[in-house]
């Protein structure tokens, strides 16, 4: 029986076809667009910078106050469409940690009065600490999208990052 591959796949369901076709070609696509985001990133190994910030109560707030905890660095801007998607996501990973070994703070940059950072946290249901972030740290961090996730060990070292969306399960694989 001599079987024709081409009228074999021409009736293979278009379903199927999407799956084993175009769906990889978008995986690699969207690894190769997340690789180009990321690259001016600090690199994965690399010393966390060390920041001073104050939160929205003015109270100063170090790196080195999470230093023994995994810690989850959410930048972002209160104009920033994607930011406004992402924190959802943000506030549901938080409140799904063990807050005894990890931690999640959030850092609003970009902003014309601080009081723009408190609204986004305060509409956005953003619980964990929000800093009121500066250039310097936005230079330190080489922030040059928004959102841009960093994943910090316990000993300050970066284990990942990531710029744009991302689900609370993304941010469970990285951290």
């Amino acid at each position: 029986m001599n079987v024709d591959i081409a009228t074999l796949w021409a009736k293979f369901n278009p379903n199927y076809k999407f799956m084993f076709i175009q769906f990889p070609i978008f995986l690699v696509l969207l690894f190769v667009v997340q690789k180009w985001q990321t690259r001016n990133l600090l690199k994965s190994s690399n010393l966390a910078p060390s920041f001073e910030l104050s939160d929205l109560d003015g109270n100063k707030v170090s790196l080195s106050d999470f230093k023994g905890k995994s810690l989850a660095i959410y930048f972002f801007a209160p104009w920033c469409g994607v930011c406004k998607a992402s924190s959802f996501n943000v506030a549901r990973y938080y409140s799904s940690i063990d807050a005894s070994k990890k931690e999640v703070i959030a850092i609003g940059l970009a902003y014309n009065s601080a009081s723009e950072i408190k609204e986004f946290a305060k509409k956005h249901d953003l619980n964990m600490k929000v800093l009121i972030g500066n250039d310097q740290i936005m230079a330190d961090y080489k922030i040059n999208g928004f959102p841009t996730f960093y994943f910090v060990d316990e000993e300050s070292k970066i284990v990942s990052n990531t710029i744009g969306f991302t689900t609370k399960t993304g941010m469970m694989l990285r951290n």
